[in-house]
């Protein structure tokens, strides 16, 4: 009797032929580079063994892999040039969007999108509208790209079906990467405090992370953390995390950036507000002032001369960017434009200190208020409310209450942290609002699996964040 090949058979057959393929193009691949002795070719040997794991993992749970990796390699974006594609967060994006929506039209599942996205979308359109009557529209253009790449992004992990796994699963790289990166920021630091005087500056020889941005990038780890510390019931896990999070808190001092410990201040104190373990809190607040006397040069010095140096020269920067808004107060002077606002402005506004041509806002509010004028200020005011407040939903006995703790005390530390930087066009910032998009997706997860059990066998507990850090 003759059988019909069956589809796991045909399945089996066609994997392993695959496998063969895949080994004997690596061998070939390894051996060429050997010969030619070619690094280039040996890391596609790599790459190429580990094609079939990716795209497998890619499929199967795009929020673990490959966004669990853009996750743990925002800190360091600036440092991760590609010569033709931008940054390798660019391309990590990229694959993370290619990867998400396979997956949603390959199962047929999506949901519902939560309410920051129409807000975000409203603020990316008058973003768009302002190309028309832009100053310099070719500075605007640029911009646009890379806001159209983010919110993509956003876009797309809004409409994911989210997990409580997955949630832990970006929150646990987000955190990891934090604790690496200001790892290697503090050794840096160290290993060259002949060469740096003041500020942590991390470079690979062609680019260099704004000590401030890398600071900024540090508040949604510490608030990782800092909740999983709260909310473990291990002491060796405490434990580990204090040590995380001094670490971290080290990587700050470093930097030695005002409105990056501003920050991480608002999101230890929203914690004392909002948390039942203010005790624990209050004792890392003193741990971390205390190990702040331990490093080579103090952050504090810099906070005591921010009068006589007018905040870095931030207050003359204001002064003329407070003159631009009233000339562009109603439209703005178009995406990107509030260098060439400045410059139109700067000879008319008496400075005390010459502080040169076309700077950066260096303030949330005075960029969007320049750029976006008053319409696109109060639109971008707007999402920012609507992404802190849709968590509001989340009740204290849910699994994704810790989560809830997280998003809202970064999103005050990093809005906290942009009154004296401008971090709307960064990919830790919008890490910030998926990782806020995901804690409300989760959530909604949660209250659709319980509206389908008895009440009675719905045992929530908040012991979750451990899993994640």
């Amino acid at each position: 009797m003759i059988h019909e090949p069956r589809a796991k058979d045909i399945g089996a057959w066609l994997l392993g032929v695959g496998t063969v393929a895949t080994m004997l193009l690596v061998s070939y691949i390894f051996v060429w580079g050997e010969t030619l002795g070619s690094k280039t070719f040996l890391a596609l040997a790599v790459a190429v063994a580990l094609a079939p794991m990716v795209i497998y993992a890619g499929a199967r749970r795009p929020l673990v892999f490959p966004f669990g990796l853009f996750a743990m390699l925002a800190p360091m974006d600036e440092l991760l040039g590609l010569s033709k594609f931008g940054t390798l967060l660019r391309l990590i994006g990229a694959a993370s969007v290619a990867a998400m929506a396979f997956w949603m039209l390959k199962n047929k599942r999506w949901r519902r999108p939560p309410p920051a996205l129409y807000a975000w979308l409203g603020v990316v359109v008058w973003m768009s509208l302002t190309l028309f009557w832009a100053l310099d529209s070719t500075a605007a253009l640029g911009r646009l790209e890379t806001v159209l790449q983010l919110i993509s992004l956003y876009v797309v992990i809004s409409l994911l079906p989210v997990t409580l796994v997955d949630l832990r699963a970006v929150m646990f790289g987000t955190g990891l990467g934090g604790v690496l990166s200001a790892a290697y920021g503090v050794y840096y630091f160290h290993q060259n405090l002949a060469s740096i005087t003041q500020r942590l500056l991390l470079s690979n020889g062609q680019d260099v992370i704004d000590p401030n941005h890398f600071a900024a990038a540090m508040i949604l780890p510490i608030a990782v953390v800092t909740v999983g510390f709260l909310m473990t019931p291990s002491p060796g896990v405490k434990l580990a995390l204090v040590a995380a999070d001094v670490v971290l808190l080290m990587g700050v001092y470093a930097t030695g950036s005002r409105g990056g410990l501003l920050g991480v201040a608002v999101v230890f104190v929203y914690l004392v507000w909002r948390s039942r373990h203010r005790i624990h809190v209050i004792a890392l607040m003193t741990l971390s002032v205390i190990t702040s006397f331990f490093m080579p040069t103090s952050i504090w010095a810099r906070f005591s001369n921010a009068l006589t140096t007018h905040g870095s020269g931030r207050e003359d920067i204001w002064r003329v960017g407070f003159a631009a808004f009233e000339r562009y107060w109603l439209t703005g002077a178009g995406l990107e434009n509030f260098p060439v606002a400045f410059n139109r402005v700067y000879m008319r506004v008496f400075t005390p200190h010459g502080i040169g041509w076309a700077r950066a806002a260096h303030n949330l509010l005075m960029q969007t208020g320049v750029e976006l004028g008053l319409i696109g200020l109060l639109l971008l005011l707007g999402a920012w409310w609507v992404q802190f407040r849709m968590l509001n939903q989340i009740p204290e006995n849910s699994n994704t209450y810790p989560y809830r703790l997280i998003c809202q005390g970064a999103l005050l530390g990093l809005f906290a942290a942009a009154m004296f930087l401008d971090i709307m066009y960064r990919k830790y910032t919008w890490l910030l609002f998926i990782s806020a998009s995901l804690t409300y997706a989760a959530w909604q997860s949660e209250n659709q699996v319980i509206g389908q059990v008895p009440k009675h066998r719905h045992q929530p507990t908040s012991h979750v964040v451990t899993a994640a850090v």
